[in-house]
């Protein structure tokens, strides 16, 4: 703390205009004098105080236990990547991928039991589990194997469990969409935009990633409703110049019909 009417820097700003330069450099040099404007500005966000004032600390303390609340309870949801294999190879995607044949990266039953008994831990009375890779449904026998008993186990704590698996959705079957109906499991997917955009950012041998994944989104509304599958813009995520209303248009023009809030959530 500094003595006086010195003040020193608490914390960034949050809302609101930026400091210019100028002003930049007097807050870090603590070169402020009440009445300046500066330093009423400062102090209105916060992002001073002077020695003995304890209400602004204890108005930002409140905050910040307001803001950090959630960490005082377990995680209701629960990440299971099931293997690291994919046959796409998408230049943005943030895990790491290995070739499809490389059966070494799946994640074995015995893990993932671990895993389920660390998730039905939480005390949270309803547990997600989502299951992601690389691409999960390279694994489905995993997935196959651990559901069952998550519902079981689930059930004899007292507890809800629910399914997501996040899926390119090119490897979709008939098998999968049973499995995914039988057990009210959802499926996240995600879509570039259209067919040319998609097909750049997405690459996979036969370069039909677009119309794999168009097709099996009107396969899991037809089969699961409209209700159990959502999918997310990724144009903005890789710089492209697809824009927010270019986005849009395509949303209503492509045959999947893609109308539904569950079913469209761009992330821009």
């Amino acid at each position: 703390m500094f003595p006086g009417n010195k003040a020193r820097i608490r914390m960034p700003p949050k809302r609101g205009s930026a400091p210019r330069g100028d002003e930049l450099r007097r807050l870090s040099d603590l070169d402020l004098v009440p009445g300046d404007g500066l330093y009423e500005r400062a102090f209105e966000k916060q992002l001073i105080a002077v020695d003995g004032q304890r209400s602004q600390l204890q108005l930002l303390a409140a905050r910040l236990r307001s803001r950090m609340a959630f960490l005082r309870s377990a995680t209701p949801l629960h990440i299971f990547v099931v293997t690291l294999r994919c046959e796409h190879s998408c230049p943005y995607c943030q895990v790491s991928r290995r070739s499809a044949d490389r059966e070494r990266y799946d994640m074995s039953i015995e893990t993932a039991l671990r895993g389920l008994a660390v998730a039905l831990s939480a005390p949270s009375p309803i547990i997600k589990i989502e299951f992601q890779g690389g691409e999960p449904l390279l694994n489905f026998e995993l997935i196959r194997s651990i559901v069952p008993p998550a519902k079981e186990r689930a059930a004899g704590l007292g507890k809800q469990v629910e399914f997501v698996i996040t899926t390119n959705l090119a490897l979709l079957t008939d098998e999968v969409l049973d499995f995914c109906r039988e057990h009210s499991i959802h499926i996240s997917t995600s879509l570039d935009g259209p067919a040319d955009l998609h097909n750049r950012n997405r690459p996979r041998p036969g370069r039909n990633s677009h119309e794999l994944v168009v097709d099996g989104i009107r396969r899991v509304r037809e089969t699961l409703g409209p209700g159990r599958n959502s999918f997310s813009n990724t144009a903005a995520a890789i710089g492209s110049s697809f824009t927010s209303a270019a986005c849009g248009t395509f949303w209503r023009s492509t045959s999947a019909g893609f109308t539904s809030p569950n079913s469209i959530r761009p992330c821009f």
